[in-house]
């Protein structure tokens, strides 16, 4: 038959230009019996452009197998190999198009087989695998259908027409005679009905596309068998695809194109998220049903991307395939990704963006050449869209977009949040962390911000002189210093081996200070302080013959002064105040005494003489406190503190054969704590019970939710596996520093104690994070998309550079609040407060403990953050409206911190305030923006700070301001996208 009607279906038309004319190519088909098939094609002049002859069913060898096998082309109706360049299948005459035509491996097959030929009459107008119905003028489909309409299949479907024939399959319209629904069938080629391969690739594409429930991919629902013929059952969509609709209209509307383009992104989404790379992304392979709505179809070369590997690896449409499809390289989502930048500049220009006749040709553009920018084809095309496309069709994967969702927030008026929300759908992860707001900080509001920070760092050091007790008495001698002089000390007390292992911190006394809040009510009453007699802060030192560890379990465990106890022959504990004067020594005496030698008196003098004490102002007293330490002589005495007349002082001692093995100065604030019963307050211990049922509660019914959102699907486990790792990784670098390390096997006591609280921590942010999260995502998505963001990697986005900028300087505003709320009462003429002694004197030790204290502070405020953050979900899940539940919660916090303060009215406005800015960060700016404030706040709040950057104990206040500023400049940095 001659084509003399061009159908736009058929690929037997080519318009091709030359010399500024259209010219028509006319194929005509000869079919001579069943055996012979000759294709000519000819030009309107009737110059004979190209013939392929052939013989329908005879077989053709291939070549010897090699290393490196070339990759063929298959007939798109027949499936047979397709010969280098030819324009016409040597079987049926089908016309090679490389936009629909499928590449796959070419297989051996033994001599003298082949697969029979789909017809061998004529040449049929070529019907696209992804079409499940044609235009309505094109009924008549010129090949003879398998089933006629009326059929019945398996007792259950009823044939109602046939809706096209492709390579991959025939597709048929039936009745679900059970169900009473519509669907649509479809058949594998009665040329590879028997095909072992073909078989399984349609059992595949049945498995793969049953995972993915999306309103923008086509359900596949199950597979049967009638006839011996293997089929499957999908959605009937009522439409035509999407390369029919392009073909005869050109290219669609701009607002149509994006809308599209915005529902294959989400469908496409949807397929990654379940690991499956669908590989044939094409026009042909996008359904537009009766109301536009796109929907993917035909996963016949879809595969998991942990199975997608060597030469299965380049199966594709060509003229839609990525350059990685091309190379044999690795096959990931992105490759999709290309073929969607493909299918998107189709959509909006109606041209291809590479033209070429032949596989090799493409690959060679492909690997050489850039594309055409979507602006030559059409001039008015949004730069947005342009930038888009063109950052799919990188060749290189890594350039491309992170995933399908942020293509389709980067396209112009994109919100795919919004639209799964009103979809009444949870949203991906992926999506929220795609959606939202794309811009930071304007650079002006950036600059106030940071220039806020500076100023309240400032502030929170100068404020901290005036409220801190490091700054309030004095700390003439570095740690090294005292140590020295502790082990001087030892030495002249007759202590003179070496020890093996040493330790040594600062630690505070509050005794003091609680006595002078009791007894003196003036307002200079801290004034008394920067004597530094009596001491408030105090250096204690430790040394052994043996290395010294602890078996402690708890949080934080390392060698203290009474950690492990001083139970070993020859260990000595030595206390001294910042000048250097002993306040206590001990020191344990041989366990095993066989010497005779001849007591000798104690030198007690030269003990008075180490403490700065003169030994003429006390009388000798009865011995009143008995140390646990064994002596053979004691003495006490009483007197006062030196410049002090009006604070007795009692000094308690003890030795051994004459070596001192007890020495302490007895205050009157000094508690006999071996003697005192362990007593709580009613309201300790109603908040402790509290505390822990809330505890025990959450965690029970995290443990329901999790494992109910794992069984589902709904949690995200890379998200959450993530922030367990963190949060594994902090706490156990934070306890590992900790920890004094020595070389025996008590180090695997070290490795288990970390990796134990490392485990608890990181177990609870993640059971809390897969518990609640899924519910978050669906109900409150914009809590969490700079934290998605930050999970998956976007440490630069503009949105988490914000987030961190505006954290910070919360954080710092509420330490200035709480430092300024501290000295209140002193400025009106009130009773001054106490300073705060709440702060880290382990810094002051070693710079080492302020980066653990920053690791460990860090780790411990991640995971209550995300305990406060999902206890305020739930309750605005609750209540239902959010004013509501930010009162209760803030109400609900203050509460329990005040139920441990001393200043009701000074404590509930600096609480309320706190909880208050918290809570505004929370909904205002999401989850991250609340874990930076509270990391800030006590990170500022945990080391002591100082103005005088000269002083040996400057280092903390260095480290840490400069810590804060780093990040701060990272955040504005990030925040302004670099502007």
């Amino acid at each position: 038959f001659v084509s003399s009607d061009p159908n736009p279906n058929s690929h037997h038309n080519n318009d091709r230009k030359s010399g500024g004319e259209i010219q028509e190519n006319v194929t005509v088909s000869i079919c001579s019996g069943s055996r012979i098939a000759c294709s000519i094609c000819c030009d309107p002049t009737g110059v004979l452009g190209e013939s392929v002859v052939s013989r329908a069913g005879e077989a053709y060898d291939a070549p010897t197998k090699s290393p490196n096998r070339k990759l063929r082309m298959k007939c798109s109706l027949c499936m047979r190999e397709l010969p280098d360049g030819a324009m016409f299948c040597p079987a049926c005459a089908t016309p090679v198009d490389p936009s629909n035509t499928p590449t796959v491996t070419r297989v051996d097959r033994p001599a003298g087989r082949a697969d029979r030929p789909a017809s061998a009459a004529g040449t049929p107008p070529r019907i696209d695998s992804g079409s499940h119905r044609t235009p309505s003028n094109s009924l008549n489909f010129g090949y003879e259908a398998r089933y006629v309409p009326g059929a019945t299949l398996a007792d259950r479907y009823r044939i109602v027409s046939p809706l096209g024939k492709g390579g991959m399959g025939e597709v048929y319209r039936a009745e679900d005679l059970k169900l009473g629904q519509t669907v649509a069938l479809k058949f594998l080629p009665k040329s590879l009905a028997r095909n072992a391969e073909a078989l399984a690739r349609f059992m595949r594409e049945v498995r793969l596309a049953r995972q993915v429930s999306h309103p923008n991919v086509c359900r596949v629902f199950d597979i049967g068998e009638a006839d011996g013929q293997t089929f499957l059952t999908m959605e009937f969509v009522d439409g035509e695809d999407m390369a029919s609709l392009m073909r005869r209209i050109g290219r669609l509307p701009a607002d149509k194109a994006l809308e599209i383009a915005r529902q294959v992104c989400a469908g496409l989404s949807a397929a990654h998220e379940h690991g499956i790379i669908h590989r044939d992304l094409k026009p042909a392979n996008i359904m537009l049903d009766g109301r536009g709505r796109a929907r993917i179809t035909d996963f016949g070369l879809a595969g998991l991307s942990t199975e997608i590997q060597g030469d299965d690896a380049r199966a594709g449409t060509p003229a839609y395939m990525s350059p990685e499809q091309f190379s044999d390289g690795e096959v990931t989502p992105k490759s999709d990704l290309y073929s969607l930048g493909l299918v998107i500049y189709e959509m909006f220009t109606g041209k291809k963006p590479y033209e070429a006749a032949t596989y090799e040709e493409m690959a060679r553009l492909r690997e050489k050449s850039a594309p055409t920018a979507p602006s030559a084809h059409l001039k008015d095309i949004d730069p947005l869209v342009e930038r888009v496309i063109l950052r799919c069709l990188e060749k290189n994967p890594a350039k491309r977009p992170a995933s399908a969702l942020q293509i389709a927030a980067a396209l112009p008026g994109g919100d795919p949040l919004a639209a799964a929300l009103a979809a009444g759908e949870t949203p991906s992860p992926e999506m929220v962390a795609a959606a939202g707001e794309k811009e930071g900080l304007r650079p002006a509001i950036a600059w106030g911000c940071l220039l806020l920070i500076v100023l309240g760092l400032a502030a929170t050091a100068v404020l901290a002189d005036k409220a801190q007790l490091p700054n309030l008495v004095p700390l003439p001698s570095p740690p090294e210093v005292l140590a020295a002089k502790s082990r001087d000390m030892a030495r002249e007390f007759g202590y003179t081996a070496a020890p093996v292992d040493t330790a040594y911190s600062f630690r505070v006394s509050s005794g003091y200070i609680n006595y002078i809040k009791k007894n003196d009510r003036s307002l200079t009453r801290w004034n008394n302080l920067s004597s530094g007699v009596p001491p408030t802060i105090m250096f204690w030192y430790r040394e052994s013959p043996q290395f010294m560890s602890t078996d402690s379990f708890s949080l934080g465990s390392s060698v203290y002064p009474d950690d492990p106890p001083n139970s070993i022959s020859g260990m000595c504990q030595i206390l001294l105040d910042p000048q250097g004067r002993l306040l206590k020594f001990e020191a344990v005496p041989p366990q095993l005494d066989t010497s005779a030698e001849a007591e000798t008196a104690p030198n007690w003098g030269g003990l008075f003489g180490a403490a700065g004490l003169d030994a003429n102002r006390f009388k000798t007293v009865p011995p009143q406190w008995t140390p646990l330490i064994t002596s053979d002589a004691r003495a006490a005495w009483e007197g006062n503190w030196p410049g002090h007349p009006e604070l007795p002082l009692r000094v308690e001692a003890a030795a051994y054969r004459g070596k001192p093995v007890y020495f302490n100065l007895v205050s009157p604030w000094t508690k006999p704590d071996r003697m005192e019963e362990e007593q709580k307050s009613i309201w300790e211990s109603i908040v402790i019970a509290i505390f822990l049922t809330v505890y025990f509660s959450i965690v029970l019914m995290g443990i329901v939710m999790a494992r109910s959102n794992v069984r589902s699907g709904r949690g995200d486990r890379r998200g959450a596996a993530r922030l367990a790792v963190l949060v594994f990784l902090l706490m156990f670098s934070a306890e590992g520093l900790t920890e004094h390390h020595v070389p025996t096997l008590s180090e695997l006591t070290i490795l288990f104690r970390a990796t134990g609280w490392g485990l608890i921590f990181g177990a609870i942010s993640w059971l809390l994070y897969v518990a609640l999260e899924p519910y978050v995502r669906r109900r409150w998505p914009s809590s969490l998309i700079s934290w998605s963001r930050l999970l998956a990697g976007q440490m630069r986005d503009s949105v988490v550079g914000r987030d961190v900028l505006v954290g910070i300087l919360m954080g710092v505003f509420c330490v200035v609040a709480g430092s300024i709320n501290n000295l209140i009462p002193g400025w009106m003429g009130k009773m001054p407060l106490e300073p705060d002694a709440a702060v880290g004197y382990d810094s002051l030790s070693s710079p080492l403990n302020v980066v653990t204290g920053i690791l460990g502070n860090v780790a411990l405020h991640f995971a209550i953050s995300l305990f406060l953050f999902f206890i305020f979900f739930l309750i605005r899940l609750l209540l239902r409206k959010e004013w509501l539940a930010a009162l209760i919660m803030i109400l609900l916090c203050s509460s329990i911190s005040l139920l441990f303060g001393d200043h009701l009215v000074r404590d509930s406005i600096f609480e309320v305030l706190f909880w208050s800015v918290a809570l505004v960060l929370l909904i205002r700016f999401g989850l991250l923006a609340l874990m930076v404030e509270l990391c800030t706040f006590n990170v500022l709040g945990v080391f002591p700070l100082t103005t005088h950057f000269s002083a040996w104990y400057a280092e903390p206040t260095i480290f840490v301001l400069c810590l804060m500023l780093a990040v701060a400049i990272f955040g504005f940095y990030t925040s302004t996208a670099g502007r």
